[in-house]
């Protein structure tokens, strides 16, 4: 799968991802090709977070990977 997008070669660090605004910018950053590092208090939601499916990478064509 490749992760090529606007950020592709990036790596953020999201702060509070394990819910809200936190967990959205880290769904949004993943999609548009970044490598993210989620961090937050509550490790069970960042496990969560990480394992969603709308925080996997979009393949190239849009669509979901397979």
């Amino acid at each position: 799968m490749s992760l090529a997008g606007p950020l592709s070669g990036r790596t953020a660090v999201v702060t509070g991802a394990a819910r809200g605004l936190g967990r959205e910018t880290a769904r949004l950053l993943v999609r548009r090709g970044a490598r993210v590092a989620l961090l937050g208090p509550e490790a069970e939601e960042l496990v969560r977070t990480a394992a969603a499916p709308r925080c996997l990478p979009a393949s190239p064509g849009g669509g979901r990977p397979t």
